[in-house]
């Protein structure tokens, strides 16, 4: 059961009536504006954010550094969304700090500006967790865009990473690559360096023509052939970069532009005073784990829940299917939410996958189950498609007679966060 400071988080929502910092502003200066005494990387983009962040906490905690990391949406439970070392912020701590920051919500109401959202409430709470924690660093990770979102209220950053653009949140960010790249680029700040994941060239022209509106220490621009695959199957994930070798416990081809991002990082922070020992980041990989992307549930059967949530997640999520398991037939189990370009994303599906089982995501915004039937049965006649009721209906479908399946269930976060959940309580009665 969710307790009561989470529900009333997510009752104000993600969104105000106007978009903007005035409100983050707002509540914390009520606060004392925490985020001025810390100091922060802010890592943005369509895909790899959440694995290039997970791969930093690693590497700075395997190398002694007190660490605070935001991210959203979490995937099992809402403290996931701001840990210390690792830890998730325990229930006393976050109830604790809620109410501090509700008090000045309510403060901020009754001199009659808009009540803040619930990402801002739990932006507020992170910043002041993280402070009381006296962090070494926190890891911010843009919610949504970068421009107006709240966590572009900090201004300590050291180094801004813009993962891999695509286009998503076409609504709220623009319907070109260029003008997401745009929205995205924004937090880049004055006296930052800045790292550049491999992107499309009109992309990155863009990133760069923004940060040259700054006064940036540096860019780090990165480009595919600066990291050769030695290695990627489902025994070991081996990169080589400038001659050394580094082993990675993440599944997923994808994986391997966010490492090489992840790396060049590590190499800026070292040359700016947070000195990396390079065995201490080998030992770190080896074991990183992130729940959720290309995670393997079972293997018998294989069970793969992937957190791909807009077409070009899509494509490299199936790229990764079709390296692990190119003689494997696949189930699908897909539900997304209604912004998505979902008939892009079932087009690169429908070419691993002739069963698909849909279930709605845990989201007022999800796309029900009839319409992406629709949809399917427009792209093609002959796919197998199954709307499930509940979750529960799920393990009816996973069957342990044939060795030659796999299950993939994928297409939001919100849906495979529940399924991950109920397998681990009842994966044994598969």
């Amino acid at each position: 059961m969710k307790p009561k400071s989470v529900k009333f988080i997510e009752s104000k929502g993600k969104f105000g009536m106007v978009l903007g910092l005035d409100n983050i502003r707002r509540l914390l200066i009520k606060l004392k504006n925490p985020q001025n005494k810390l100091k922060f990387i802010h890592v943005a983009g369509s895909n790899g954010k959440g694995s290039i962040s997970r791969l930093l906490e690693a590497g700075l905690l395997n190398n002694n550094y007190k660490i605070g990391m935001f991210t959203s949406p979490s995937l099992e439970k809402f403290n996931e969304r701001i840990r210390v070392n690792g830890v998730d912020i325990p229930d006393d701590d976050l109830q604790r700090l809620f109410e501090k920051v509700k008090n000045k919500c309510d403060e901020i109401e009754t001199e009659g500006f808009p009540y803040p959202t619930g990402y801002e409430i739990e932006t507020a709470i992170a910043l002041l967790y993280f402070l009381e924690q006296n962090c070494d660093l926190v890891i911010m990770e843009v919610g949504l865009g970068g421009r107006l979102d709240a966590t572009n209220i900090i201004r300590n950053t050291l180094i801004e990473v813009i993962s891999s653009i695509s286009l998503e949140h076409t609504k709220y960010l623009g319907d070109t690559l260029e003008q997401i790249a745009k929205e995205k680029a924004a937090i880049i700040k004055d006296n930052s360096h800045v790292v550049i994941s491999p992107q499309m060239e009109n992309t990155e022209e863009v990133i760069i023509n923004e940060a040259n509106k700054r006064y940036i220490k540096s860019i780090t621009k990165l480009k595919e052939d600066q990291i050769n695959t030695i290695k990627n199957d489902l025994n070991a994930r081996i990169f080589n970069v400038l001659g050394d070798n580094y082993s990675i416990n993440l599944l997923g081809t994808y994986q391997k532009n966010n490492f090489l991002t992840a790396l060049a990082t590590f190499n800026l922070l070292n040359d700016i005073g947070f000195p990396i020992n390079k065995d201490n980041l080998k030992n770190a990989f080896k074991t990183i784990s992130f729940p959720g992307r290309f995670e393997i549930l079972s293997n018998d059967p294989y069970i793969i829940i992937d957190g791909a949530h807009n077409p070009d997640g899509i494509k490299k999520c199936v790229e990764s299917i079709k390296q692990y398991f190119p003689d494997k037939k696949v189930t699908l189990i897909f539900g997304m939410l209604e912004e998505k370009d979902i008939t892009k994303s079932l087009k690169e599906l429908l070419t691993i996958a002739k069963e698909i089982y849909l279930l709605e995501p845990d989201n007022p915004e999800k796309l029900e189950n009839e319409e992406v039937k629709r949809i399917i049965r427009t792209l093609d006649k002959n796919v197998k498609v199954i709307s499930l009721a509940n979750i529960e209906e799920l393990k009816k479908v996973i069957k342990r007679d044939d060795k030659n399946q796999i299950y993939l269930i994928t297409g939001s976060l919100y849906l495979i966060g529940k399924v991950r959940t109920m397998f681990k309580h009842y994966l044994n009665q598969v």
